[in-house]
């Protein structure tokens, strides 16, 4: 009773108090013309932008990483998620910002914030796996390899490598690619989170199921790295598609899908979807912490 109190507490002192400050934050970012249709980079002040997404971050991992300890690998990742769906918020659509940039629009900026961004909450994802990790039991059948392949693989047999990880990651890319495309239908803000959450779960879901079809379990970072793949390719393909056709096209509503889902937004639904696919997979991933004789009294 008491450990799911402070659990409650927790939840709901991220959602209304660090969550708002995360929007506030993103709130003083302005496009070129003194209105928020903007993102990290396209913006007045990229750098000045780049490094409040820097605090986003670090706030996140924090958030992340004591949630996952305390409480669940699930609670930390969705609250560490819900400081980048409000940063999200309180920025532009994709839409927007080329609207407010016209010609100028810099899609090739945007596949790099994207980049830096689902980089970002994999390294939180990461921290709140880990976080989480040490009320794992171990298998000693399974144990998680050493180097490079245990900072994705949680468990395998001996002898695993990390390449043996890469085509469930490839898998979870497509699925998050093909989920994204599919989801953003149009530009609204919320139709891009959306698409981005269900791209997390359809990267979480097929990724942990393609790995455990070779009796590997990936840590929850693994599938958020294959979400860098949608969120990178998509502003260069409506490049090369769209060419100097670009404002005119969005205007017409025939923007590329998957270039209507925001860097921020990509890094959201990475951290709020993935861990459901994964545990939709079937790997048990959500595992409570013991209850200490302090919270217990």
């Amino acid at each position: 009773m008491v450990k799911t109190a402070i659990r409650w507490t927790f939840i709901l002192a991220v959602l209304l108090a660090a969550g708002p400050a995360a929007g506030w934050l993103a709130r003083t970012i302005h496009d070129t013309e003194g209105g928020h249709a903007c993102t990290l980079l396209l913006s007045d002040a990229p750098a000045r932008s780049a490094f409040i997404g820097l605090g986003v971050a670090v706030v996140a991992v924090a958030v992340g990483g004591i949630g996952a300890r305390l409480f669940s690998l699930g609670t930390g990742a969705a609250c560490a998620g819900s400081l980048f769906l409000w940063a999200s918020w309180y920025l532009g659509t994709v839409e927007s910002a080329i609207r407010t940039s016209g010609d100028r629009t810099n899609l090739i900026l945007l596949a790099v914030e994207g980049l830096a961004l689902t980089i970002g909450a994999a390294v939180v994802g990461h921290v709140c796996g880990m976080a989480a990790a040490s009320k794992h039991p171990v298998d000693p059948e399974r144990p998680a390899p050493s180097g490079a392949a245990g900072m994705l693989i949680g468990a395998a047999p001996a002898g695993v490598l990390v390449g043996q990880a890469l085509p469930a990651i490839l898998a979870g890319a497509i699925a998050a690619a093909v989920a994204a495309n599919l989801v953003a239908v149009n530009g609204l803000k919320g139709q891009a989170l959306f698409a981005a959450i269900i791209a997390g779960i359809a990267s979480g879901w097929l990724a942990s199921s393609v790995a455990a079809s070779g009796k590997i379990t990936l840590r929850v970072a693994a599938p958020m790295l294959a979400m860098i793949v949608p969120a990178v390719i998509g502003p260069i393909v409506a490049k090369l598609l769209h060419g100097s056709h670009l404002v005119e096209l969005m205007y017409a509503d025939k923007l590329l899908p998957l270039a209507r889902i925001s860097p921020m937004d990509w890094a959201a639904g990475s951290l709020l979807g993935v861990p459901v696919g994964v545990a939709w997979s079937g790997v048990v991933l959500d595992v409570r912490a013991e209850e200490s004789p302090a919270a217990a009294g």
